[in-house]
């Protein structure tokens, strides 16, 4: 059994990032998401909330001050 490869040149492509935060508690993983998220984008962040609303402690400095980020 013979396999064929496809040999090409290796050029950049745009990708969208994937990533994961973990931790205990109260480390501050949601703030960092809102955080990372803002900083990597100019335009809206969408942030859905599994834990029971926890994102809505950032409301004011995240949804106030230039509305950016939807819940």
């Amino acid at each position: 059994m013979r396999t064929q490869f496809t040999v090409t040149k290796l050029t950049m492509q745009k990708v969208q990032l994937r990533m994961a935060l973990f931790g205990p508690t109260g480390s501050g993983k949601t703030y960092t998401a809102l955080t990372m998220a803002c900083a990597l984008t100019p335009g809206n962040v969408l942030i859905i909330d599994s834990e029971r609303g926890s994102a809505s402690r950032y409301a004011i400095q995240f949804g106030g001050k230039d509305g950016r980020v939807d819940h």
